[in-house]
């Protein structure tokens, strides 16, 4: 079975990754086991300076895993910018659904994040949006204070079921 996935998408401060959150906390607490995916095309820091993990990493290791009492946080150099589909294998089983923010062009069903600025180009396979006020059109319309409907919604259409 393959692990269902719902990208956020939006213009930067659109509130993708307020939504994200909400979603991975609600999904967490109802027991579903929830991974988290976030999209940074403009690099992103792999521990703040000059923690070990980062020395390692800019000395030129290909991976470098940090491991503690209950995380471990790996990092892996790569070739280009990373497909969605190919981050959601790499994490292998026993997640129920995956949270995406960002991959605007994935082939994943989307949240969009409506504000002033439509995104181009426009992502496909929208099924839902999220904006400061409902409105009626082609799929349905949440606000930030409607996250509850919004994720009930998302287990119906991706047919969530707890494990």
């Amino acid at each position: 079975m393959t692990t269902p996935v719902i990208a956020i998408v939006g213009n930067s401060d659109s509130g993708k990754t307020r939504v994200a959150a909400a979603l991975v906390s609600i999904l967490s607490g109802k027991g579903y086991r929830v991974a988290a995916v976030k999209h940074c095309p403009h690099g992103h820091e792999v521990a703040p300076q000059p923690k070990d993990t980062a020395r390692l990493f800019a000395a030129g290791a290909h991976a470098v895993v940090a491991s503690s009492p209950g995380q471990i946080t790996v990092t892996r150099r790569t070739e280009g910018d990373a497909l969605l589909e190919a981050i959601v294998a790499s994490l292998g089983g026993g997640y129920d659904v995956v949270i995406a923010e960002g991959f605007k062009g994935s082939s994943a069903p989307k949240v969009l994040m409506v504000d002033n600025e439509p995104l181009s180009p426009p992502p496909e396979s929208i099924i839902a949006t999220v904006r400061d006020k409902p409105v009626d059109g082609p799929v349905p319309s949440y606000t930030f204070g409607q996250m509850d409907a919004l994720t009930l919604y998302l287990e119906s259409r991706l047919g969530l079921v707890l494990r």
